[in-house]
């Protein structure tokens, strides 16, 4: 937090550490370290952005400047996540996630977007007692790069998947190949959906990185992006 210490005072971010900008070089050594990440924030992002600068001059590697700032967070943010999470839906901050197939979400890197992990579980809910091939047949076609396609094309076949199921070839028993069909949701039973909220996620793609503000996950698959702004952007400016 690189707000003046009459700012920080009154509110703050849980565990934030106050380092007001004017002092940072003098203080920061005894604060954090140059292998840690850091996140740096003030009231609406100016400051924030100009100390980050500093702090990567000064040898720190993972630095970023919370856009917004304290007020977006604060005033916006946070509410959403709680009224999300009020609704049922689970949260984690990924920004710090892990790789990995042990990693917070498993994902693989960046440039996965589809929560395979989630996905997998829920695929073996609503469809009990299929072979390990019809799953992994599944995630194959709802993870697929689609991204060499007209936009309204991919969307109308992950459509077309979600709301109708992943059609699977797998052995039936005199030995031949069946079709069968898997459910992604179910549409009966919402209860039965796993809803997984993220903030702050990394997403990279061939020419950029992005952060973020909220990805809401159902079983795993990324219907929902939201873009926070503070409420004194006007509505022009922040799209």
């Amino acid at each position: 937090d690189v707000r003046e210490t009459a700012e920080y005072s009154p509110g703050r971010l849980p565990g934030a550490i106050s380092v007001p900008r004017g002092f940072l070089e003098l203080r920061i050594e005894d604060k954090a370290k140059r292998e840690e990440p850091l996140i740096v924030y003030c009231a609406g992002g100016t400051r924030s952005a100009f100390a980050a600068k500093t702090l990567q001059e000064l040898g720190y590697k993972d630095v970023v400047s919370m856009a917004g700032g304290y007020g977006e967070l604060l005033l916006v943010e946070q509410p959403a996540i709680a009224l999300l999470e009020s609704l049922g839906w689970t949260h984690a901050n990924l920004y710090a996630e892990t790789f990995g197939t042990n990693g917070t979400e498993g994902r693989e890197s960046e440039h996965q977007v589809v929560l395979t992990r989630r996905l997998r579980t829920t695929l073996e809910m609503l469809n009990p007692g299929m072979p390990e091939e019809a799953y992994v047949q599944a995630i194959e076609q709802l993870a697929r790069d689609r991204s060499k396609q007209l936009a309204v094309n991919a969307n109308h076949e992950v459509y077309d998947l979600i709301k109708d199921g992943v059609k699977v070839t797998v052995p039936d028993e005199h030995g031949g190949q069946t079709t069968e069909t898997l459910r992604v949701i179910d549409w009966t039973k919402p209860s039965n959906n796993d809803y997984f909220l993220a903030s702050q996620m990394w997403v990279a793609g061939d020419m950029y990185r992005r952060r973020c503000d909220l990805l809401a996950f159902v079983n795993g698959l990324p219907l929902v992006f939201i873009e926070l702004k503070k409420p004194s952007v006007p509505l022009k400016g922040a799209f």
